[in-house]
């Protein structure tokens, strides 16, 4: 049984859903039939683990385990036959669909290839169709073209005439332009003619500055000279001042040692009168109360001694650190206000040397009569004027030179005062418990009433007895001593130098005061 030839009215009848239909692809083709292969070897797989499973289950383990080769083979070919004729018949019914499907696409093709007319026509139809949707877009296209080209045209018509009118403007515009051109040409001309007259005018007066320049980097120069002397004279001045500054640190420092010298004097007395104390004690040894009242007040004002001595001694050294170290400061300040003026006047000279570079003037001589000291009061000319400052510095220095006066007063009371002192403490020392029994003979003192008076005894002895009589003793001695005498270095002209006071009787600190240099040797104070 084999297919018939189709007609030609068949073939007309048919053409159109063969034609419509589409061509399987290649691929497609040679895919078809896959799922039978693959369901034909799950099959063979399912049936060799279902025929082992069933003869592991019907003979068990040890039976198979002892099956000759005949009964195993018989087994295996059991399980293996009905499996490999499942994969063929997958094998062979994949192939079978592939052919069809190829079959099916040759009948196609040849469908196509007999009958081109339907295609031919299909295709045309769709192709007029695309060509008058193109056309349509087109003509709207040139519709909105030609009314945009219309609105140009009448843009530059607008446009041209706008141009033509503002040629005519820019043409009257030139000509009024040109006549303004001529009248500030001769109105420049009359400028240049006067910029010309003032350029000769400023030439000469530039000549003439740069004579007054000139001249007045010559009067600066001899005025940096000046100064440069006066600095000079500065620097002898503040050497000179050193010097007397480092031999009145050795002063101190000698009158510290002194004080130690005193002070070692003092307790070796004051260890003579403890013993002097101890053998009136073994004397009185029949009054047992007042000899114990004695001994403890004893005791104690010898303890106040002691601890007066050695505050006394320690302030006096913290006093010579602190004028050593103020006159350490002092002496650097000066050097570096030193350092501060020499730096000035060498940029002062700069200044000048560049001024005169700049001007061309030749350097000025050497004028000696600026070496010699200003009319005004022989101080330099940048001093002369007498401001608030010095007024403020010369009520300063008086009312420092009062209570340094008044300090020198006080001190020499208390070096007048100290063998007074000394006495009256001798005698409280030694005659306190009988004065008081004669005072009061109906009643004898406790301890606590003893321990209560020589408490205000000690109040009553305060540290300034004690340095003054160290400072009685030092003085003794320092004028038994012939007192050193420094000579500073001479000074050219008279200046003022720097001297050292205390401010006021609490505080020890050197304060900076002008005063004229003497001509003499000075003695220090």
């Amino acid at each position: 049984m084999g297919r018939k030839p189709l007609e030609r009215n068949e073939i007309a009848e048919d053409a159109p859903v063969t034609h419509d239909r589409p061509l399987q692809s290649v691929r497609l083709v040679e895919r078809a039939g896959g799922w039978m292969a693959t369901a034909s070897f799950a099959l063979a797989a399912a049936w060799v683990s279902a025929t082992f499973t069933i003869a592991i289950a019907v003979l068990g383990a040890t039976r198979i385990a002892s099956m000759t080769s005949v009964e195993t083979a018989a087994l295996v070919f059991v399980a293996f036959l009905p499996a490999a004729l499942l994969v063929f018949a997958g094998a062979a019914a994949r192939e079978g669909v592939r052919a069809q499907a190829q079959a099916r696409r040759l009948a196609d093709a040849a469908d196509r290839m007999m009958n081109p007319s339907p295609v031919a026509e299909a295709a045309a139809r769709r192709l007029g169709i695309s060509v008058r949707g193109e056309i349509a877009a087109l003509d709207r296209s040139l519709g909105e073209t030609l009314s945009k080209l219309q609105a140009v045209e009448a843009v530059i018509a607008r446009q041209t005439q706008a141009v033509e009118q503002s040629a005519a403007t820019a043409q009257q515009g030139a000509g009024h332009l040109v006549n303004g051109l001529e009248r500030e040409r001769a109105v420049l001309g009359k400028i240049s003619e006067d910029l010309a007259a003032q350029a000769v005018r400023v030439s000469e007066a530039i000549g003439r500055q740069t004579q007054a320049i000139s001249a007045s980097a010559r009067e600066a120069d001899a005025q940096l000279r000046a100064a440069d002397q006066v600095l000079e004279d500065r620097v002898q001045s503040f050497g000179a001042t050193a010097a007397l500054m480092g031999d009145r640190t050795a002063m101190l420092t000698q009158a510290a040692a002194q004080t130690n010298g005193s002070t070692q004097r003092l307790e070796a007395a004051l260890a003579g009168a403890l013993d002097t104390l101890a053998k009136a004690t073994s004397l009185t040894e029949a009054a047992k109360q007042s000899t114990e009242s004695a001994t403890l007040a004893a005791s104690a004002t010898a303890g106040a001694v002691r601890d007066t001595a050695a505050r006394a001694i320690d302030d006096a050294k913290r006093v010579a650190e602190l004028i050593r170290a103020e006159a350490q400061a002092v002496e650097r300040e000066a050097a570096t206000a030193l350092e501060r003026l020499r730096e000035a006047a060498e940029a002062a000279r700069f200044a000048a040397e560049g001024a005169r570079a700049a001007t061309g003037a030749p350097p000025p001589r050497p004028d000696r009569q600026s070496d010699r000291p200003s009319p005004a009061g022989q101080r330099p000319f940048f001093f002369t004027n007498g401001s608030a400052k010095e007024r403020e510095g010369a009520r300063r220095d008086a009312a420092d030179r009062r209570a340094f006066d008044r300090m020198e007063a006080d001190r020499l009371g208390q070096v007048a005062r100290a063998p007074e002192i000394l006495s009256r403490r001798a005698d409280d020392i030694g005659n306190a418990p009988s004065a008081r029994l004669a005072e009061h003979p109906q009643a004898r003192m406790t301890l606590d009433e003893t321990v209560a008076a020589e408490r205000s005894n000690r109040e009553r002895w305060t540290w300034r007895d004690m340095v003054g009589a160290i400072e009685a003793e030092t003085s003794v001695e320092t004028l038994e001593r012939p007192e050193p005498v420094v000579k500073p270095a001479p000074a050219p002209q008279p200046a003022r130098t720097f001297i050292h006071a205390a401010p006021n009787e609490y505080e020890a600190r050197p304060v900076a005061r002008r005063a004229p240099v003497a001509a003499g040797p000075a003695v220090p104070a």
